[in-house]
């Protein structure tokens, strides 16, 4: 996969608003309801299309739904269409994924249409409805209207909560928040179970008024498979010592601050991009501009298993977000033992044990940024010490446990009294 000139090698791998719910069966049908659903086939590169072929959310619903699988429960994935992934598709043993819309730049949310009306489908199984939402419009409301439809309970998990974590960095996230603020409070209050990743996002919510009760922290889990070595280096060319940045080039990631930052490094290293994204012209520029183009490496989406080879084989990870509800990479990072730094905003600090696995800057400073990658870069003793902070901390954060635990999030709400 080419990089630039380099090449990435891959990594082998191991009728009421409120109804009465109750189970109709030993085996659960769950309707998930998220942006995207990322294929378990492949990871196709997305440049161009403004669709993210790698992320957060995609990751944690994809390993959500194999561990479910896993455990028999009968599951229908609701998404939007991606280039390279069929409009319908079976999964494992027991897992339909369905795709809608088309993949364009403006109107994306276009796809909430013909896939509301598919969750609508009286021949699919749902005995709970959960909804995924992140930086997109029309999750909620169409696990809303499926949960109604079907009179099932809605669960909830804050991937990126509008209320509480989102910030309008740019006018398409300033719209995606005030135009998702009021869905958000409808689907918190209506909801069975609400999952919030941090105790942070969770107390904010019961803040805002939701029942204690129904709100859970379920910590963010990586995938222990895909993050057990051994790695072979996937970009054997690339010189050592590496930052390495995993995820999307959209404007709340940071990316262009990380490269301002990485022009002002006093310690000599190489900048290693995996991602693609709308922000990939403006990045590319400032690397042009700044005359760093010698000493990054920018490439386009890879599988998660290449991704984590090439966080395996860096001295630091970077997570310069200007918001994040958690960071998938954070808890990645930690369970490979390298060195963490990111930004100190949202449940960043939380993620990262209470800053013990990263050090934390102030988000959206390059100079702030650039000072803590020297300080870990010139210090292999602080280095040392916040990886194994991570690998500590990280212990006990993988999908079997989380995914258990979501199971039994179902079978509570299935039992419980209706939501007021």
């Amino acid at each position: 996969m080419a990089c630039n000139g380099g090449r990435f090698r891959m990594s082998a791998s191991p009728s009421s608003d409120h109804p009465t719910y109750s189970p109709r069966s030993e085996r659960l049908g769950v309707l998930h309801v998220c942006s995207v659903f990322k294929s378990s086939r492949s990871v196709a590169s997305a440049a161009g299309t403004g669709y993210s072929s790698m992320g957060g959310v995609q990751i944690h619903v994809g390993a959500l739904v194999r561990h479910l699988d896993r455990r028999g429960i009968s599951q229908t994935v609701i998404t939007s269409y991606k280039p390279g992934e069929p409009r319908d598709q079976h999964q494992g043993d027991h897992i339909r994924v369905r795709r809608f819309g088309v993949p364009v730049r403006r109107w994306r949310q276009l796809w909430a249409l013909p896939a509301a009306r598919a969750a609508l489908d009286a021949t699919t199984r749902v005995d709970v409805v959960h909804a995924h939402p992140s930086a997109d419009l029309a999750a909620l409301p169409i696990a809303l209207w499926a949960a109604h439809r079907h009179r099932a309970p809605l669960v909830v998990t804050l991937h990126s909560s509008a209320l509480h974590t989102m910030r309008a960095v740019n006018a398409r996230l300033a719209a995606l928040k005030v135009l998702g603020h009021p869905w958000e409070a409808i689907a918190l209050r209506r909801a069975a179970a609400v999952v919030a990743l941090t105790a942070r996002t969770r107390d904010r919510v019961i803040t805002s008024g939701a029942d204690p009760a129904r709100v859970h922290v379920l910590p963010q889990p990586y995938d222990q498979e895909t993050f057990t070595g051994p790695f072979d280096d996937p970009s054997p060319e690339v010189p050592h010592p590496r930052i390495v940045f995993v995820g999307r080039f959209s404007a709340e990631k940071g990316v262009t601050v990380l490269v301002d930052a990485f022009s002002r490094l006093r310690s000599p290293a190489q900048l290693l991009l995996i991602g693609d994204g709308r922000e990939r012209q403006r990045i590319q520029a400032g690397i042009r501009r700044l005359g760093i183009g010698g000493n990054v490496t920018v490439c386009g989406f890879v599988p998660h298993r290449t991704a984590a080879a090439a966080m395996a084989h860096a001295r630091i990870v970077v997570l310069p977000s200007l918001f994040e509800e958690a960071g998938t990479v954070v808890v990645e990072a930690m369970a490979l033992g390298v060195p963490l730094v990111a930004s100190d905003i949202g449940g960043i600090r939380q993620t990262a044990a209470d800053g013990k696995a990263a050090l934390l800057v102030p988000p959206g400073d390059p100079v702030a940024l650039a000072a803590a990658l020297d300080e870990v870069l010139s210090r292999p003793e602080l280095a040392s010490r916040l990886g194994a902070a991570g690998t500590y901390e990280s212990a006990g954060r993988g999908w079997g446990e989380t995914g258990e635990r979501m199971l039994g999030i179902y079978r509570d709400v299935l039992t419980a009294p209706p939501t007021p």
